[in-house]
């Protein structure tokens, strides 16, 4: 009785009421659904995201007490299409990253894992919320993508934003790579989910990152001027 007045009395608790538990239930649901064989959307995401960045600021509440569905985009067909417009090639290791998290949930549900494992589950939950955490990511630092996305080009402090994205790029998309692949062995997928190509050009892009900035200090000190 006391939780129902609270939610009552306070209309925004409903947006932030909720426990890891329930959001990794949520995302493996949405995972398995991605991973249909031979159920690849034909649907153009690309509009829906130019909306959804070009949306006028709302207030909070209002978007609470909305009942409309929720955009459920598939990642590996989104990054497909991102990639004809940051440049063919350019998003490929997150493409592999996905395609091959798409592989081995359709493994663990061939093989009944799935099911019986709610472990394997979260955890392969917990690296579709890293992958698309990096994806925004990209969205939003991609000197590219901001523009083909409806959003300004970036101003301030360009020359820091480069760098940082190819640092955070390369190091938090290998962090992604290794926990995959680490799941993938678990699992039993043939090949360890085969992202040898992609952790590679991770690394070099966290490296280079990491070789720029630590070239040129400067970098590091223009957000506190």
């Amino acid at each position: 009785e006391p939780y129902h007045r609270l939610v009552g009395d306070a209309p925004l608790f409903g947006t932030f009421d909720g426990t890891t538990h329930i959001v990794l239930d949520q995302l493996q649901r949405y995972l398995a659904q991605f991973a249909v064989p031979g159920d690849a959307p034909s649907r153009r995401w690309l509009g829906d995201m130019c909306a959804a960045y070009q949306a006028p600021p709302r207030r909070l509440l209002a978007v609470a007490r909305e009942r409309a569905t929720p955009l459920i985009v598939h990642p590996a067909a989104y990054l497909r299409e991102l990639d004809h417009l940051a440049g063919a090639g350019a998003l490929a290791p997150l493409i592999a990253l996905a395609d091959a998290l798409l592989a081995l949930v359709r493994h663990c549900r061939a093989t009944d894992a799935w099911g019986g494992d709610q472990g394997l589950r979260f955890e392969a939950a917990r690296l579709l919320a890293g992958l698309e955490t990096l994806i925004a990511a990209q969205e939003l630092a991609d000197p590219f993508l901001r523009p083909a996305l409806g959003m300004p080009a970036l101003v301030a402090r360009p020359s820091l934003i480069g760098p940082l994205a190819e640092f955070t790029y390369g190091w938090f998309g290998g962090r992604i790579a290794a926990a995959l692949r680490s799941l993938s062995l678990r699992a039993g997928v043939p090949g360890g989910g085969g992202l040898d190509e992609a952790e590679a050009a991770l690394a070099r892009a966290c490296a280079q990152g990491r070789l720029t900035l630590g070239r040129e200090p400067a970098y590091l000190l223009e957000e506190s001027r």
